[in-house]
């Protein structure tokens, strides 16, 4: 339900706040009243913000609890497009890591952060399982071999196309090539109705992908870990996937054990120009 309100004593009248609705839901001020809501279109607001974010003295809000209206500065609200640049490019898929952890109290400053990703209109839908040690984290990469050993048994067709058989030799030696041996796992979840969740989970776990690094931290796309829970409803029990939810990707995580000095090549863009 929309709850949007207006500080009288901050409003200025200027309008912006419902000129920048995306869905016309705001009236313009009028005279002494400040902006208000067209009541047969309130059903249509997302809670996109635009309206807070756009008022230019902190008046309008959406009753969002915790949210404070903080006054930036445009040099401090942007950061230099050519470190942005930089930090994209320098980032690594990161597969040694160090034994030390990486603190709750960090990740949860991450994932405060990571909760402002865009998702299908704004309806905020991931949540997030933390595998934090490397027991619980072992005990995982261990029922991803014991179903990829079951899928060689069935001679299946995960275990024609890819190189099953060698994960399972590797473990057996313990190198561990599904986690690396990598302290955290994070995982994103959604409802199983949503029909973009996987969108919604990628973009959000991506946020975190650039974030980390930001912090020293490592990071790397579990994707066969995502296959083994696909096709295993005993790993989604182990994992703790909330019922009627399903697992959208999976990130392993920690201090990397290498710095990164350069930056490598990767193929030019693929770019068609549709135009007028």
């Amino acid at each position: 339900m929309m709850k949007f309100e207006v500080d009288a004593g901050k409003c200025i009248k200027c309008g912006l706040c419902a000129t920048d609705c995306p869905f016309g839901i705001i009236t313009p001020p009028d005279g002494e009243n400040p902006p208000g809501v067209v009541a047969e279109r309130a059903a249509y607001c997302i809670k996109c913000g635009h309206c807070q974010a756009v008022c230019p003295t902190g008046a309008s809000s959406l009753g969002y609890d915790g949210v404070s209206l903080s006054k930036y500065t445009t040099d401090k609200l942007f950061v230099d497009p050519r470190q942005l640049a930089n930090h994209m490019r320098l980032r690594r898929s990161v597969r040694k890591y160090k034994e030390e952890p990486v603190s709750k109290e960090l990740l949860e400053e991450l994932l405060d952060t990571a909760r402002y990703a865009p998702s299908g209109t704004n309806r905020q839908p991931v949540g997030w399982i933390i595998t934090y040690g490397h027991y619980k984290v072992h005990k995982l990469a261990e029922a991803v071999i014991n179903w990829m050993a079951s899928e060689m048994n069935k001679d299946s067709y995960y275990a024609k196309v890819l190189p099953i058989a060698a994960f399972v030799r590797a473990w057996e030696k313990g190198i561990d090539t599904i986690f690396h041996h990598a302290p955290h796992v994070i995982t994103a979840y959604a409802h199983k109705d949503n029909h973009i969740a996987g969108v919604d989970c990628a973009i959000a776990l991506t946020w975190l992908d650039l974030l980390m690094p930001s912090h020293g931290i490592g990071v790397c796309w579990a994707g066969l870990f995502e296959l083994a829970m696909m096709h295993d409803p005993e790993m989604r029990k182990m994992l703790g996937v909330p019922e009627d939810h399903v697992t959208k990707g999976t990130l392993i995580f920690g201090y990397p054990k290498f710095k990164y000095n350069q930056i490598p090549g990767r193929n030019l863009a693929k770019i068609i120009w549709n135009e007028d």
